[in-house]
């Protein structure tokens, strides 16, 4: 048997055995989780909460892909699948029992927080596109076209561009290490054949932004600027666009699940490093890896409000977070800039925090290092929290736009 069918079958024993495990052999107290989902037909009214009550680099902190063949992963490939209530509540009950599913989790409390029973049937899809953010591209994307894109220069006359020996758009000239990165990643997408195991052609490149530069030039610079890709602000409004497209044409599986790519960029605008240019790599070129990131996987702080063994993000849930109220102001005229401004308050708010390789803006943050524990839940205890709070507000906002009847712009 040739190497590539043998990896191959082994895979699908490894799907196979956990896909038994998960359906035989899960604790108890996952046997009982009710998902979003189920309160669809019933309950979605007391989703409604009072307000009295209360190892590769960059994307360890999402779970797994859905197994091949599952209506989950057929999903995420952005094929058009109704899940009936079965499927979707496994696919809710699998991803949050994935090793390592923050953006997952936040996605998960962001919808509790939504008295909407189209949202809380679509939870799932959610959740899928907040995990798949950092595998899987927008349809017919590629790594090439996460490099930010200069403005095209305007020339006064043909004489001054005929004096200019360059492209008109003069990206179209990569530098050396953006060249070297792109075939070094053509390399690497050949030898891993997967999505799963290639750590190089991944949206992640695009999950930075940082209001305080050039508005051409806020994504993740490396290597003193010679890579730039575009902003996690211009990845929030395509996708924006590309799930109102999908929504309209009534395919409604892959607008949620492209909501939840959204709500994947705007979880990570809570995290310090991707507001800070600091690229938390695993090596002396990208840096150290983020302390914060890291923590909220593990399980070994004090004990507060969560389960044994369940990761510390979990310490916080949508519970004491009041219910968003749908922002009617944002309409096809002014989305772009409403998506700006809603982006620039998050990011500029999470840059009073320093992360392991940058200074934040608050007093006490203008310093660099690792976190302690305890400072990383000092941290968390504001920015998870808000992530839920602000991923609620973004689908909140989506759903009253689309469901607006006076929404009949045509995006293009």
């Amino acid at each position: 048997m040739k190497r590539g069918k043998l990896k191959r079958a082994f895979r699908k024993m490894r799907e196979r055995a956990r896909e038994l495990f998960s359906q035989y052999f899960m604790p108890p107290e996952n046997l009982c989780m009710q998902p979003a989902y189920a309160y669809a037909c019933t309950l979605a009214s007391y989703l409604h909460y009072s307000n009295d009550s209360k190892n590769q680099v960059m994307h360890f902190n999402t779970g797994k892909l859905p197994s091949r063949g599952t209506p989950g992963r057929k999903i995420a490939e952005w094929d058009e699948v109704r899940m009936d209530f079965n499927e979707a509540q496994m696919l809710v009950r699998e991803m949050l029992n994935n090793k390592g599913a923050c953006h997952e989790y936040i996605a998960y409390e962001a919808a509790k927080l939504i008295n909407d029973a189209e949202v809380t049937e679509y939870t799932g899809n959610i959740m899928l596109g907040a995990c798949c953010e950092d595998y899987v591209f927008k349809p017919g994307e590629s790594l090439e076209d996460l490099y930010a894109k200069a403005p095209k220069r305007a020339f006064r006359s043909r004489d001054e561009y005929a004096a200019l020996i360059v492209p008109r758009d003069e990206m179209e000239v990569p530098s050396f290490l953006q060249g070297l990165f792109t075939v070094t990643a053509r390399i690497w997408r050949r030898i891993t054949g997967s999505i799963e195991d290639d750590a190089i052609n991944r949206p992640y490149m695009a999950h930075f932004y940082d209001p305080t530069r050039d508005k051409n030039d806020q994504g993740l610079n490396v290597a003193s600027g010679e890579i730039k890709f575009q902003s996690a602000l211009q990845r929030i409004k395509d996708y924006w666009k590309l799930a109102y497209r999908f929504y309209a044409n009534g395919k409604k599986s892959r607008a949620y699940y492209a909501l939840g790519h959204i709500v994947h960029l705007i979880s990570d605008l809570h995290v310090p490093a991707h507001v800070h240019n600091d690229i938390h790599g695993p090596t002396v070129l990208l840096g150290k890896l983020d302390s914060l990131e890291q923590w909220t996987m593990k399980s070994d702080y004090n004990h507060l409000k969560r389960g044994k063994g369940k990761m510390n993000i979990t310490i916080w849930d949508s519970g004491p977070l009041n219910p968003p109220f749908a922002d009617a102001s944002w309409n096809p005229q002014n989305i772009d800039e409403k998506l700006e401004e809603f982006v620039e308050r998050i990011a500029t708010k999470t840059q009073f925090f320093r992360s392991v390789d940058a200074h934040g803006t608050g007093q006490h943050e203008r310093r660099k290092g690792k976190l302690s524990d305890d400072e990383c839940y000092k941290q968390a205890s504001v920015l998870i929290p808000n992530a839920i709070s602000a991923s609620a507000q973004i689908i909140q906002n989506f759903i009253a736009y689309c469901k607006n009847e006076k929404t009949s712009f045509n995006h293009s």
